[in-house]
């Protein structure tokens, strides 16, 4: 057998830039979740009780597998929690007396905490890209407008920074598609990006493409706004359909099948034949065969 030689590289001492860990000043207790509130620099607003059922099911499971943080009111007995108001919630709902909390020191101010909260909740799914925006414009106002050092802080480029506090431009009527998951947020922000029509039919051209089950349909409208940044819904549908070649076909159902295609249809708020062809249109997308 064969053995390949390896070559090992030794990095000089002298090379290697020594950082030393950060000291840990947080004290670690158990406070009574009477006694917590949220703080007002925690940036998850909305929704907040969503999946709170999912994360006791796994608390209750699994234990509280990460503290919460909060810091002191003053010099009472009360805490504001600055991240973790899920895990709170949830213990809570489990009937816990108390809950393990890291407590933050030293003096605080709402612009540390919100960088807390903010760099904790950064990347994880659930935020709402709406309260993300929120926080990030607060920030920005309190570091007066230096993207550069916002960047540095939360360790994100500007222009992803830039990206994500976008999202307050975009109409409200469609941040709550979003929020509700009729609409994918990148959806949305394409429609802003290339879209000149009025807020209105704005809204109505996102009602269209989150009503749309098909990929490859959604990023037509999207790629026919590109092109045309004053279309409207109307002309959409109407470009769209002069660019498809009809073709009819005379299907005969049985009166199982036939009910089954009218049930989803109604589910779906669809005619039966609509459903068909988006049935069919979905298969081929699947297929690779639209694209």
């Amino acid at each position: 057998m064969k053995t390949e030689k390896k070559t090992i590289t030794m990095v000089d001492k002298e090379d290697v830039q020594i950082v030393e860990q950060v000291e840990d000043k947080r004290e670690l207790k158990d406070i009574d979740v009477d006694k917590l509130t949220v703080s007002k620099a925690n940036v998850r607003i909305t929704n907040v009780d969503k999946d709170v059922e999912t994360t006791a099911a796994d608390m209750k499971r699994l234990g509280l597998r990460q503290p919460i943080e909060v810091r002191r009111v003053g010099d009472s007995d009360f805490y504001e929690i600055v991240d973790g108001q899920r895990r709170w919630l949830a213990a809570k709902l489990l009937g816990w007396k108390t809950i393990r909390s890291f407590v933050l020191s030293g003096e605080s101010s709402m612009k540390d905490d919100t960088v807390i909260s903010l760099s904790a909740d950064i990347n994880k799914v659930g935020v709402d890209p709406k309260d993300r925006a929120i926080a990030i414009d607060k920030l920005l106002e309190q570091y007066n407008g230096d993207w550069i050092l916002l960047s540095e802080i939360l360790n994100r480029s500007v222009v992803t920074l830039q990206k994500w506090a976008a999202y307050n431009y975009i109409p409200e009527k469609i941040q709550e598609m979003v929020t509700e998951k009729k609409l994918g947020q990148g959806y949305a922000r394409e429609l802003v990006r290339f879209s000149e029509v009025e807020p209105e039919e704005l809204v109505k051209i996102a009602e269209k493409i989150g009503s749309t089950s098909e990929t490859t349909r959604k990023n037509a409208i999207i790629n026919t706004i590109r092109s045309k940044p004053k279309i409207t819904l109307e002309e959409i549908d109407k470009k769209l359909e002069e660019s498809e070649e009809d073709l009819a076909i005379n299907i005969v159902f049985k009166s199982r099948l036939a009910k089954v295609i009218k049930e989803e249809g109604n589910r779906r708020s669809e005619g039966p034949s609509q459903l068909v062809i988006s049935i069919i249109r979905e298969y081929l997308d699947s297929k690779g065969l639209l694209a």
